[in-house]
């Protein structure tokens, strides 16, 4: 009986100890938000109210501790059409963080838009083969990398710098202008003066 009584309160222990805990990412901007942990993908909706962001939860093992909160840390792989991760210490994005997870709580990822994007979707029969974006106070294309050879049904997304509702410097306000080359040397152009894109816009081209 000693020996059961024993047992059981090392198991009451160890249930104490080991539990679950949640991440929620809660996506505030109006577009898509792409994001991995353990090997499992999701997507979080847009919304075009940001006072009703969309959100996703996902449960997740917090480890187990004899004394203290258990806690685990993961990589969390994240960005999304208008949002990425900024490294303010080597001043450039990321594609991923640490994140700690802890028994009976929840861990909350706050996506804001940082950029403007642009997105290609090609429902011809043939390959873009590239594409360029041009910005109009520099006019200089600069190439897409993700559109080389982008094959029929297919889609990407850039995400590009957002020009300023009120300027600052001459430079602030600005529009895009875009070229597609197309796998037989058709090239399609895109946008004007008034592209001007804004913070958390999308433009879209769809090449039929």
């Amino acid at each position: 009986m000693y020996k059961l009584i024993v047992l059981l309160a090392v198991s009451i222990l160890l249930f104490a100890c080991s539990s679950d805990g949640k991440l929620k990412v809660i996506n505030r901007t109006g577009h898509e938000i792409y994001f991995n942990v353990k090997g499992n993908d999701y997507t979080v909706e847009g919304s075009s109210d940001v006072t009703q962001p969309n959100s996703i939860s996902v449960t997740l093992d917090a480890g187990s501790d004899f004394v203290n909160t258990p806690s685990k840390t993961y990589l969390l792989e994240i960005d999304g059409e208008t949002f990425a991760i900024y490294n303010e210490e080597q001043q450039t994005t990321v594609p991923s963080t640490e994140i700690t997870i802890k028994g009976g709580e929840t861990t909350k990822v706050y996506c804001d838009p940082n950029y403007t994007c642009m997105r290609i979707y090609n429902n011809s029969e043939q390959d873009v083969i590239a594409a360029y974006y041009t910005k109009s106070y520099q006019g200089i294309p600069i190439p897409i990398s993700e559109a080389e050879n982008l094959s029929p049904g297919d889609s990407i997304y850039k995400r590009l710098q957002y020009s300023l509702e009120i300027a600052e410097e001459p430079e602030d306000i600005f529009y895009y202008t875009f070229r597609v080359v197309m796998q037989d040397s058709t090239n399609y152009y895109y946008g004007n003066s008034n592209n001007i894109l804004y913070l958390d816009d999308l433009y879209e081209i769809n090449i039929e």
